[in-house]
């Protein structure tokens, strides 16, 4: 009968005396051959059992092929034969994510349509979107768990869950999920409010027929406002949804949870602000003051105004800013920077430090969750172990060990909750844009830039270029 043994990789033929089998195992631990080694004549004299036993031997303790395909390569076996697979582990299916995809168009910041004497077309634009009562509006596919996978040595290959998205935490007002837990749904008619790209609501739209001037007073809607005319100074707008007014704003006060519009452009004053948790389009901003959350998007100039936003981006037939005060977190585009007077203009870039502040938040409500869950656990078995000892628990004993099983898990599901949040964090983190200012045509004297790592005067005429906000301060990079 032939010999098994084990690989050796230095053993020579001498080691090798008769009929023999050396086995030997992949680096992934997947796969374990057999290498058979036929040196007396007649019957070679394996059997499966003496092989199963080698395996045994090996530490090889699962995959192994079956006795009947094992007799079979035996019964076929004449002469030296290498690599004959024994053992195969199992490979595992990884994990599919849940995904999400909505049925409008969540861009709100679409290229404005310029005609031949420079002005914007925003009939074209196509930012408001309206739903009908039942409308779909996104559909969840949900992930499938997967299959953990085991080597031939045993050991397990584990897979990670899947990522779930909670519709709960996508929906705003006027819309509902489906009983199937996989679709939002319009509840009523009117107009699509996508909020800082994660909640979508559907509000109603109030639309104003002329001016807002003395014959409507001030306005305070829950829902999006469409003024056919202007709004006087003085007045005041606010929306929980989005705010469109298609002819001039003058030094009155806006305020709106979703996006602004202004067809005609801002001619602002000392007590008047524009505020808003969306994007701002405008055809021109002078002596305003803005605050908006998202974008601000002017196609023709911005002019000796105090500008905050995410990006602020003039890119119209002008493309002109000069004068005043603009802040943005990303980027500041436009194509002239300042005028030939030397007119001072202060640029700053602010990087959002908000995703950063919520990750430590994150970060260490995780580790007191889990520290509850390591406590309260500990706690259980603890208990668990007394009972077994037939040790009688004390009426408080029994109180604590009631609370203890709600306690483990409602901080698993806050855990899990948590730990889904930081994913989402850390993808947004890792898209965001470089800070910089970006001059599309010239930058004249008189400009400064701002940042968190130092300042720069602009004290010559500079072509196109950008500069980048780094952390040694700001790098010019010629386009």
């Amino acid at each position: 009968m032939g010999d098994i043994q084990e690989s050796n990789q230095n053993a020579g033929e001498a080691s090798i005396p008769k009929n023999s089998i050396v086995i030997t195992i992949s680096e992934d631990k997947m796969t374990a051959y057999g290498s058979f080694i036929l040196l007396e004549d007649g019957p070679h004299g394996f059997t499966p059992e003496g092989i199963f036993d080698q395996l045994k031997m090996k530490g090889i303790k699962f995959g192994h092929l079956p006795q009947e395909e094992i007799k079979a390569m035996l019964d076929a076996l004449k002469e030296t034969t290498d690599n004959v697979v024994l053992a195969k582990g199992q490979t595992p299916i990884p994990s599919t994510n849940d995904t999400l995809t909505y049925f409008f168009e969540m861009d709100s910041k679409k290229a404005p349509k310029e005609n031949e004497h420079g002005n914007v077309d925003y009939r074209e634009l196509g930012i408001i979107q309206n739903a009908l009562a039942g409308q779909v509006l996104a559909h969840c596919e949900r992930g499938v768990t997967g299959r953990a996978g085991m080597n031939v040595m045993g050991q397990l290959i584990g897979i990670k869950q899947p990522v779930r998205i909670p519709l709960a935490t996508r929906i705003g007002k006027g819309v509902a999920i489906r009983e199937n837990g996989d679709e939002i749904f319009a509840e009523i008619d009117g107009q699509i409010v996508f909020i800082q790209g994660k909640k979508v609501s559907v509000t109603p739209i109030f639309q104003v027929a002329g001016s807002v001037d003395f014959s409507t007073g001030n306005i305070d809607f829950r829902g999006s406002v469409v003024v056919s005319e202007n709004v006087h100074a003085g007045f005041s707008i606010r929306a929980s949804g989005n705010i469109e007014i298609n002819g001039l704003v003058e030094a009155a006060n806006l305020y709106a949870e979703g996006d602004i519009i202004i067809r005609g452009g801002v001619q602002g004053g000392h007590n008047s602000v524009i505020e808003g948790k969306g994007t701002l389009h405008a055809l021109y901003l002078q002596n305003a003051k803005v605050k908006m959350d998202g974008d601000v998007i002017v196609s023709d100039s911005i002019m000796h105004s105090a500008v905050s936003a995410k990006m602020v981006k003039v890119d119209g037939k002008r493309g002109l800013l000069v004068g005043g005060e603009i802040e943005a977190m990303q980027r500041i585009q436009a194509k002239i920077f300042g005028s030939p007077l030397a007119t001072k203009t202060v640029l700053r870039i602010e990087p959002d430090t908000e995703f950063s502040a919520r990750l430590l938040e994150i970060d260490l409500e995780i580790a007191r969750h889990q520290q509850t869950i390591t406590k309260a656990t500990e706690a259980i078995r603890a208990f668990e172990k007394m009972i077994q000892q037939h040790v009688r628990l004390t009426p408080e004993q029994q109180r604590i060990v009631e609370r203890l099983q709600p306690t483990v898990a409602d901080a698993t599901v806050s855990l899990r909750s948590l730990q889904e949040e930081r994913v989402e964090i850390t993808e947004a983190l890792a898209h965001l844009p470089e800070p910089m200012i970006q001059i599309v045509q010239e930058m004249h004297p008189g400009v400064s830039f701002q940042g968190y790592s130092g300042s720069y005067v602009c004290e010559e005429h500079i072509g196109g270029c950008k500069f980048l906000l780094t952390g040694h301060g700001w790098k010019k990079i010629i386009s």
